[in-house]
């Protein structure tokens, strides 16, 4: 499988925070506290825009080509949210653990 590089999902991670906060920058840096004090409704506004995300990235196979018929995909809940104690938690979350599936 072709995994999503880490460029890749900080942009990806961006677009989902351009959702629910305003920032201009690395998202690296966006302060710890505004992302862990989050309303609850912002919380789930961010997780479902960054699952489109996801989902809406088209896969690439290991020699580069575009793989009809799949996707990425990564469990998202509340409960991941709040094991992150920052956005390089959710980056480093999804690079560790999102995966192809065929869709259905």
């Amino acid at each position: 499988m072709a995994f999503l590089t880490r460029n890749q999902i900080k942009e990806i991670v961006k677009k989902s925070l351009e959702n629910v906060a305003d920032f201009d920058g690395d998202i690296e840096e966006f302060p710890s506290n505004d992302f862990t004090s989050m309303h609850q409704l912002s919380k789930q506004k961010f997780l479902e825009a960054l699952k489109t995300n996801i989902n809406e990235h088209q896969y690439y196979n290991p020699i580069g080509q575009v793989a009809e018929g799949k996707h990425y995909d990564v469990a998202l809940s509340i409960h991941e949210f709040s094991q992150w104690n920052n956005i390089t938690d959710c980056i480093n979350y999804i690079k560790e653990y999102h995966t192809a599936l065929w869709n259905e």
